[in-house]
């Protein structure tokens, strides 16, 4: 895999488990979180847009890398790190929109 590929692999797998997590909280609390979160008593709203802001962050970042607007070759990471950074985010994407899938289903299972 290329670096491009291991990298589009890690936020498409990221941008699913923020998905899910936001799909999680709102089956757990319902609207109660879709207010403003500084109005909310608890942290669920916090989690719910902060989520919900990373999300539309991460699918931005995914729109502009499919019309030509990210050019990952000039990402050079001092001391080779981007030997290990760009597989791991291939690894950690997909892990992550699993675990959050898994427990959505849980919360949703009987």
């Amino acid at each position: 895999m290329t670096q491009t590929q291991q990298w589009l692999v890690g936020q498409i797998g990221v941008l699913l488990a923020f998905v899910g997590f936001i799909a999680q909280i709102l089956v757990e609390q319902g609207t109660a979180v879709l207010g403003v979160p500084w109005a909310q008593a608890g942290a669920d709203g916090w989690a719910f847009w902060g989520f919900l802001v990373a999300a539309a962050g991460t699918a931005v970042q995914l729109v502009r890398f499919y019309q030509g607007g990210v050019d990952l070759s000039c990402h050079q990471m001092p001391g080779g790190a981007g030997r290990w950074v760009y597989p791991m985010l291939a690894a950690i994407g997909p892990l992550s929109a699993l675990a959050s899938l898994a427990l959505l289903a849980l919360e949703i299972s009987p």
